[in-house]
């Protein structure tokens, strides 16, 4: 059951390959498929310790797999900034110091730090 939710497998197909229904799966394995994110993560980890394992054993054929997994994880996360437009989560110097102007001004020094004030 977990490996099938770590490879993607719709509840039809779960409930399917377990002889139940799928209104019987969701009642009896609801914990389970709460974490079907979770599954697809974990056995990409397990799948990397097992690589490693086997390159430190000297294959250098699991190695190259490992460099493969790696480019292409690299290659999706970059493709995920650009699709975001590159944009990073971090506002810059001046967006900070715009917004920390807007929330003093909204905390009661409104009247200090509006325009035309003359004290």
């Amino acid at each position: 059951m977990i490996l099938g939710l770590a490879m993607g497998f719709s509840d039809d197909q779960l409930a399917n390959g377990l002889g139940v229904s799928v209104p019987t799966l969701r009642k009896y394995y609801f914990s389970v498929l709460k974490r079907r994110t979770m599954q697809r993560d974990r056995f990409e980890l397990w799948r990397m310790e097992t690589l490693a394992e086997q390159a430190n054993a000297g294959n250098t054929g699991a190695i190259r797999e490992m460099g493969k997994i790696m480019e292409r994880r690299d290659k999706a996360r970059l493709a995920a900034a650009l699709a975001a437009g590159g944009k990073s989560k971090d506002p810059g110097k001046k967006a900070a110091a715009k917004e920390a102007a807007k929330q003093a001004a909204s905390e009661g020094w409104g009247g200090l730090l509006s325009p035309g004030y003359e004290h």
